[in-house]
């Protein structure tokens, strides 16, 4: 298994420095790019078989590869037929270009023009969580935090709990440390499908006009209060809160309006709705010709009815 390198010529001597400083990282790992085809070999045919077999499908994202008619195009479109995991790491072009590129709502992309330290590291944490199978992904990570802990205070429990993980002692795991039950990746993508759906139905609703509005408003109750007042109830959806925080306080939906920047302190629980709207709202999509008709054009008056009169 190994990490494909997608990247354009024209940017060469950008991306070949973080290869060798991948490469480094990971030595484990098959890090491939096409320096390593041999003369002998069907370049289509051998490209399009290291990134089915690949783990990681790591996007240099720029003007150059995403040109309509950059090889990195054929590329892409190989790892999303096989499912590889992508990861778009964005060295000139923005972020926010790449997402619409992409055509993923949801996919994180790593900003790395400033090509600094930190933007390496996210880009390793990226493709380790990846690579990885979950449990040693945390026992690795708990090692690396007990050994800074007992660097900073020489003390005996961290030293324990630090020989614990460094063993691989399972059961000594739950001694050395606490913490809340994870939110899965199943429920973390529905919020994000949730919020991305509120962002579009906030979008649309702001370039109706008054009459197309008020037809709204007529067949469903509150229905600018239940598109413009997002929120989650942060005594009984506590993940859901937490998590639309983490997103916003890392730059992921801040054009979206909130309701509440603090939680929502009327008691009032928003997930069922919102399952039911994105059930809708899902259904409506899958009925277009095509997705790109779908992100294109606005949503009519009976659209928003059918999508907010789910419940």
């Amino acid at each position: 298994m190994s990490i494909f390198i997608s990247y354009s010529h024209s940017d060469k001597t950008i991306v070949e420095p973080t290869i060798a400083h991948l490469e480094l990282a990971f030595p484990d790992k098959k890090v491939f790019w096409d320096k390593q085809l041999l003369g002998g070999d069907v370049l289509e045919n051998k490209l399009r078989q290291e990134v089915c077999f690949s783990q990681a499908f790591l996007f240099f994202a720029s003007n150059n590869s995403m040109h309509k008619d950059s090889y990195c195009q054929r590329e892409l479109h190989w790892a999303q037929t096989y499912d590889t995991h992508i990861i778009p790491y964005c060295i000139s072009a923005a972020p926010e270009e790449v997402v619409d590129h992409l055509g993923d709502d949801n996919i994180f992309c790593i900003d790395a023009r400033t090509r600094d330290t930190n933007t390496f590291a996210k880009l390793c944490g990226s493709i380790f969580r990846v690579v990885s199978s979950q449990g040693e992904l945390y026992r690795k990570q708990m090692y690396l935090l007990f050994s800074i802990l007992n660097r900073l205070d020489d003390h005996e429990s961290y030293l324990e709990a630090l020989e614990a993980f460094e063993g691989g002692y399972e059961l000594n795991y739950a001694w050395s440390f606490h913490f809340d039950p994870p939110m899965s990746e199943k429920d973390c993508k529905e919020v994000l499908d949730i919020l991305s759906m509120l962002e579009r139905l906030q979008q649309d609703w702001n370039r109706l006009n008054e009459e197309d509005k008020l037809i709204i408003k007529e067949k469903v109750d509150f229905a600018e209060n239940i598109i413009m007042k997002v929120g989650f109830w942060a005594n009984e959806e506590v993940k859901q809160f937490g998590y639309l925080n983490h997103l916003r306080n890392h730059n992921r939906f801040k054009h979206l309006k909130l309701a509440f920047d603090t939680g929502n302190t009327h008691g009032i629980v928003n997930l069922p709705r919102y399952r039911n709207m994105l059930t809708n709202f899902s259904q409506l999509k899958s009925e277009q010709d095509s997705r790109i008709n779908f992100i294109l054009r606005r949503l009519e008056p009976d659209d928003f009815i059918r999508i907010l009169g789910g419940y």
